[in-house]
C-alpha cells in the first residue's frame, strides 16, 4: 500500500524558501528510508509538502508522519550558519493509493510548483481538512481516501 501525505508549514507561512527546499526534501527522503519506507516522490511549495511513500506495517501512519516532520524541521533548524527556521503545523492529510493510482499522483506531486502557479491543483490531493483553532492557527486532521481516476 502507498500513501500520499501532505502537511503544511506553521500558519501556512512560506518557510520552505529556495535556500532550504532541496535540503528539506532530502532530509524527508533520508528519514523515510531510515524508517524503512520507500520515498517515491517529495515536492511541494513554500507552505506545504507532498510525500508519496510506502509505510512499513510496524509503524502507524501518525507516528511515521510525526517522525518525518520532526526530523526534517530539526535538521533544517540545526544547520550551521543557517538563518532559516522551519516549523510544521500540527496534523497532516493521509490518503491511501493503490498501484494503479501511483503514476498520476506521482506526476501531480512532481509538478507542484507549476500546478500551483497556474491554478491547476486537484483539490482532492491538496486536502488537509484545515480548521481554525483557538489563537488563530489551523489544525490539520488526518483523512484517508482512495483515488479513482
Amino acid at each position: 500500500m502507498y500513501y500520499h501525505l501532505v502537511w503544511a508549514t506553521k500558519n501556512r507561512e512560506p518557510l520552505i524558501v529556495s535556500e532550504i527546499e532541496a535540503e528539506t526534501h532530502e532530509q524527508i527522503r533520508r528519514k523515510v528510508c531510515a524508517l524503512k519506507g520507500d520515498p517515491l516522490q517529495v515536492n511541494g511549495t513554500a507552505d506545504h509538502v507532498h510525500l508519496v511513500t510506502s509505510i512499513p506495517p510496524n509503524i502507524s501512519v501518525s507516528d511515521f508522519v510525526g517522525q518525518v516532520k520532526g526530523s526534517s524541521s530539526f535538521h533544517i533548524n540545526h544547520l550551521r550558519d543557517s538563518i532559516h527556521v522551519l516549523e510544521w503545523q500540527r496534523g497532516y492529510g493521509a490518503f491511501t493509493l493503490g498501484k494503479r493510482d501511483l503514476d498520476p499522483v506521482l506526476e501531480y506531486v512532481q509538478n507542484q510548483k507549476k500546478r500551483h502557479a497556474v491554478g491547476k491543483v486537484w483539490s482532492s490531493l491538496e486536502k488537509m481538512d484545515e480548521e481554525e483553532e483557538p489563537g488563530g492557527g489551523r489544525v490539520l486532521r488526518e483523512e484517508q481516501a482512495e483515488y479513482f481516476f
